[in-house]
């Protein structure tokens, strides 16, 4: 028992777990107390090491591939009569079209009612995985394959039609997209099967790394790995928000002033009276954010544009510009909780492309026209980019008097650090007005770099 726990929490481990040697002995303990079934070595090991919702769910993903076990099937609807929403669903092909007054096909609804049976469910998910062809030369993730899947099952839509236009009560529907999820588990579960059993520990070692969402590149990630990202993003945005600064205000509570502590006893003739004290005090940041969001920086610029949302909440002298080869002002943008529906078209509502090249010495002359006057000292310029310029004119000098206007300007660049003076890349020309280059791609960089900069 004792070498399976510390395999399984070897796994944990991998997929981005914090577990401690306590942890373990908590959970050794906690076994040693109950008589054992499968229901509640799994509930015991998962209230030790899994302690927030997204813990939680990759949790079930690494015990059911280190144990075999199906994934829970949830039950949350109170109820819901299937045989009347497998009449509804297979309301389909009324009109002679393959569409009936529910708006959804028949394959489709047939589709649905299969996936409402636990028995039949599980048929469909292993016919699926099956069914796939495994490229053996190029390993790809299996994040990839059941995107695939979801492709040939037309999943976007048919998730769509339920939401939004199928004739069923809120309680049927909620029970529908309950037993979609309850699928989709099923179906990553059966893929992890087939993976570990054609590869190994190598294929293994490979689900695991894959279920690291902290380590994960932000382009790979899947819709799970996405969601998860996500909420970390405006947990992190908020924790920096609140984050004590270094500097210290007088209080009531809190360090020993001596400064201020001496200075009161020299008017009390040389006595202590009274002990004066001093807390850190919370920094207001004041940040300047450039964003490059071409093509292939798109998606790292959408977290970082999600973490300044989240500063801005708390801070208003934020303010944010995207560019590709233009130079856009967004702060407005980003105002209120509306704002994070539009992060993925943000380019649309801020134009900033004129020919969807990157060019970064036009974007940072006309940052210098427009608004060098209101740069300060007390000002920090974060620029997310790979610095690739098309062979353009760099503006070296527009980025220098930028420099010398601010307190420091930080990069931020996704790309490996070996290929970041390759080719048309600018960054070794703007290097020595730059405070700090970082490598950022994924969310444990994101954190670390944040927690400089902010």
């Amino acid at each position: 028992m004792l070498e399976k726990l510390v395999l399984f929490t070897h796994n944990l481990r991998k997929a981005g777990f914090s577990v401690s040697l306590n942890q373990v002995t908590t959970a050794m303990e906690a076994l040693s107390l109950v008589d054992l079934d499968a229901q509640t070595f799994k509930v015991i090991l998962r209230a030790v090491f899994a302690k927030t919702h997204q813990e939680i769910q990759v949790f079930e993903k690494v015990f059911s591939l280190y144990f075999g076990a199906e994934p829970e099937v949830k039950n949350t609807v109170e109820w819901a009569s299937v045989d009347e929403i497998g009449l509804k669903l297979r309301a389909g092909g009324c009109d002679g079209k393959g569409v009936g007054r529910s708006g959804i096909g028949g394959s489709q609804g047939n589709f649905l009612v299969s996936i409402l049976d636990e028995a039949q469910a599980t048929a469909l998910a292993k016919s699926l995985v099956s069914s796939l062809e495994w490229d053996n030369t190029c390993p790809r993730p299996v994040g990839a394959y059941w995107e695939q899947l979801k492709r040939d099952l037309d999943w976007h839509m048919l998730k769509y039609q339920v939401e939004e236009k199928l004739d069923l009560t809120e309680n049927e529907r909620l029970f529908i997209l309950e037993k979609m999820e309850a699928f989709a588990s099923l179906v990553e579960h059966y893929l992890y099967q087939e993976l570990a059993a054609r590869e190994g520990q190598a294929g293994v070692s490979r689900i695991l790394e894959e279920l690291n969402y902290e380590q994960q590149d932000f382009r790979q990630l899947n819709e799970a790995g996405l969601e998860i990202i996500e909420q970390q993003v405006k947990k992190l945005g908020r924790k920096l928000a609140s984050r004590k600064g270094y500097r210290y205000a007088p209080s009531t509570q809190g360090r020993i002033d001596v400064k201020r502590t001496l200075k009161g006893a020299v008017l009390r003739g040389g006595v202590p009276a009274k002990l004066k004290r001093k807390k850190r005090r919370i920094e207001r940041p004041e940040l300047l954010v450039l964003c490059d969001i071409s093509n292939s920086m798109s998606q790292y610029t959408q977290f970082l544009l999600l973490l300044v949302w989240t500063l801005q909440t708390k801070h208003k002298r934020i303010r944010s510009f995207v560019f590709v080869d233009r130079l856009a002002e967004v702060t407005h943008l980003l105002q209120g909780r509306e704002a994070l529906e539009g992060l993925r078209f943000i380019g649309i509502h801020a134009p900033c492309s004129a020919t969807g090249f990157t060019d970064y010495g036009r974007v940072f002359r006309d940052f210098a026209e427009g608004y060098l006057q209101d740069l300060h000292g007390k000002m920090k310029l974060l620029i997310l980019g790979d610095g690739k310029n098309n062979w353009r004119d760099p503006q070296v000098d527009a980025f220098k008097a930028i420099a010398g206007g601010v307190g420091g300007v930080f990069w931020l660049n996704p790309r490996p650090q070996t290929t970041w003076y390759e080719n048309d890349s600018v960054l070794g020309l703007y290097r020595p007005y730059c405070k700090g280059i970082y490598k950022c791609s994924n969310l444990a960089e994101l954190k670390r770099v944040s927690s400089l900069i902010v």
